[in-house]
């Protein structure tokens, strides 16, 4: 049995509902009867769904599953290995599996990653922009994205805010992978503008130690942020970084391959001057995403050939039947392809490994 709680006034009612019906404030879904869960053949978040609110369409492009290594003797655990490359896809798998409203209000990231998964769902997206919050190359890829883009104010009972508790059952998944895979840590170092993902790995450690897990509460969070004076939620165990060893961070994981944001790389900072973290790392959506949009070059035909032929492979698979491209050059043909909608991706379980099978739609 699911209820929704308000984390503002604690008014609870049965059911799922977006908002407190009586004081309009953010809610938690909370549950009666959770068991810990895990389908061990799913390389998603998924993995956990009868942890999650139930739905009857899945929508899912891989999502979670992500990598617990570590670099530079810190673990990290890498959220840049999402097809947006950021952690909202989560929140946007979980939102677009529940509900059907497509209209949302900007926050960055999080609307680019919604539109993409909406997209992929043949969902049209409307997004409401406070232009001084905007950043303009995400508006571009919105557009291209196919969204409606309104500069004004949005409807405050039709438009779906970052805030809310589909959101957070997405992001809690992120404390499931950790205590499913024990790493040998204390705290978990969250990247921290709104506090939300703090607050949603909080409550899914919470619930995996109300299931019997016990190595759940053996692990804090630490919200980590980097200048701002945004109020967290109440309760949230807070640092703030030093912006210089953000930088270093920075520059330290991009040597290693890991293009991630000055705030991730504030988390990553605090982890390794703790010597006992994790810290999660996220990219900017933007960073990755091409559309592959335009005329259909030679290396579009030779994969569509190569898919007609065999109806689905990996990329390793599809460069080794073409044998005349780099096997980077086919990964980036394979993403843009899959952007477009020319080629769908699907994980799959190979022994431990987490491996991807394109096909053509």
């Amino acid at each position: 049995m699911i209820f929704s709680k308000c984390s503002v006034c604690g008014h609870a009612e049965d059911g799922v509902h977006i908002r407190c019906r009586k004081c309009g404030g953010m809610v938690l879904f909370e549950y009666t009867d959770l068991k810990w869960s895990v389908q061990r053949d799913l390389p998603s978040m998924w993995r956990y769904w009868r942890m999650l609110p139930p739905t009857e369409k899945r929508v899912t492009l891989g999502e979670g599953y992500t990598p617990i290594k570590k670099v530079g003797g810190v673990f990290v655990k890498n959220e840049t290995t999402n097809p947006t490359r950021s952690y909202a896809d989560r929140a946007s798998s979980t939102i677009v599996s529940n509900l059907d409203g497509t209209s949302l209000k900007y926050v960055k990231d999080f609307a680019l990653s919604l539109t993409y998964y909406l997209k992929s769902s043949n969902k049209p997206a409307r997004v409401y922009v406070d232009q001084k919050e905007a950043d303009p190359q995400e508006l571009i890829f919105l557009h291209h994205l196919g969204a409606e883009i309104l500069f004004q104010d949005a409807p405050s009972l039709s438009v779906l805010n970052y805030d809310n508790p589909f959101t957070v059952e997405g992001l809690k998944t992120i404390a499931f992978e950790i205590v499913e895979r024990l790493p040998k840590i204390e705290e978990i170092y969250v990247p921290a503008k709104s506090g939300l993902l703090a607050l949603s790995i909080i409550k899914g450690l919470r619930e995996a130690s109300e299931m019997g897990v016990d190595s759940a509460s053996s692990y804090s969070v630490v919200a980590v942020r980097l200048g701002g004076n945004e109020e967290l939620p109440h309760g949230i165990r807070t640092m703030n970084a030093d912006p210089r060893e953000a930088l270093k961070s920075l520059v330290d994981l991009a040597r290693v391959g890991i293009r991630t944001e000055l705030l991730s790389a504030s988390a990553y900072s605090m982890a390794a001057n703790s010597g006992s973290g994790l810290a999660l790392l996220t990219g900017s959506s933007r960073i990755d995403i091409r559309l592959g949009r335009g005329r259909c070059s030679p290396i579009k035909s030779d994969v569509k050939r190569a898919l007609e032929r065999r109806g689905s492979a990996t990329a390793y698979e599809i460069w080794e039947d073409l044998g005349t491209y780099s096997l980077r050059g086919i990964y980036k043909i394979m993403r843009a392809m899959e952007i477009e909608g020319t080629v769908k991706g699907e994980y799959f379980m190979r022994g431990r490994r987490r491996v991807k099978r394109y096909r053509l739609l």
